[in-house]
């Protein structure tokens, strides 16, 4: 239900304050918009939302992983809904830079598995249709595990 709630503050956020060409205040208020919806994805993952999960996600979005295999958007929720069904997870996102323009956003994150102590970098692609920021693509770049307080580097290869 919070995911609903937050859903409805970044419509307003977003109607109210993103209808000029990106400048540095438009800036702002998009990426606190995109972290608003990371913070959806999060909160669905924890509560085994997947219609939360799916709303931030475009019609068109597509996931690629380290060895470059792509999902397409029903695939990930398929797997989202799998993955959730062994347990609830909790997941934190920060965005580590974003370039932003008036329509569209490429996001470098690091999403953070709390309970099983992985961490991914991602670049994500966003787009803004109709007053809402959508994700439209996500590339792992690097996945890291944690273990015993010090991060043992994982670079994903081909298998």
């Amino acid at each position: 239900m919070r995911a609903i709630g937050k859903l409805v503050l970044l419509t307003f956020v977003l109607l109210t304050f993103v209808h000029s060409p990106a400048s540095s205040d438009d800036s702002k208020v998009a990426r606190k918009a995109i972290m608003l919806r990371y913070s959806v994805m999060d909160e669905a993952t924890r509560n085994s939302d997947t219609e939360g999960f799916a709303s931030v996600l475009a019609d068109n979005y597509e996931q690629f992983d380290s060895n470059n295999r792509m999902l397409k958007r029903s695939e990930v929720i398929e797997k989202f809904n799998a993955f959730l069904g062994q347990q609830k997870r909790k997941f934190k996102t920060k965005i580590i830079s974003a370039k932003i323009s008036k329509t569209s956003a490429k996001v470098i994150c690091q999403r953070i598995d709390v309970d099983e102590g992985l961490l991914w970098k991602r670049t994500d692609l966003w787009k803004l249709s109709s007053g809402t920021w959508f994700l439209t693509q996500s590339r792992e770049d690097e996945v890291i595990i944690l273990k015993g307080g010090r991060a043992e580097k994982l670079l994903m290869q081909a298998q």
